[in-house]
């Protein structure tokens, strides 16, 4: 069953009701949707990079999320490839030849091949907005 309790943007909301509507005519198949708050760092971006942090001895951040969000949705597809949508649309044969950076590599991390499976990026923001969008990768 699909319920949708969250306070999202339209755009966002007709994408994932649709999607809701296309899980439930073809009954088998998944629909994962994730939600993240968006953040806004006050002090210490960066600080997670290792040729910073060494130099410095450590690293912190201080910073706060808002009412704003970044949305991972996720589910089968009936292609052989994997598309992975965001403001471009990338058919492969595998996840790991992706041309979005941040994507391939969490796709590596999880040790998955997920060629048959359709990955879309939707965000309450325009990205390189510097507000975190790319934590929901992770």
């Amino acid at each position: 069953m699909c319920r949708n309790s969250w306070k999202i943007s339209p755009r966002c909301k007709v994408l994932i009701r649709f999607q809701c509507k296309l899980n439930r005519l073809f009954k088998g198949l998944f629909l994962i949707v994730v939600r993240v708050p968006l953040r806004i760092s006050l002090v210490g971006g960066g600080t997670d990079i290792p040729s910073i942090y060494k130099n410095i001895g450590g690293g912190c951040s201080v910073g706060f999320s808002i009412d704003r969000y970044m949305y991972i949705s996720m589910h089968r597809f009936s292609e052989p490839f994997f598309r992975f949508k965001y403001s471009k649309v990338e058919d492969c044969d595998s996840s790991y030849l992706l041309e979005h950076d941040l994507a391939r590599e969490s796709f590596k991390i999880m040790k998955k091949e997920l060629a048959g499976y359709e990955c879309a990026s939707l965000s309450d923001v325009p990205g390189g907005t510097g507000l975190g969008s790319s934590s929901a990768f992770a």
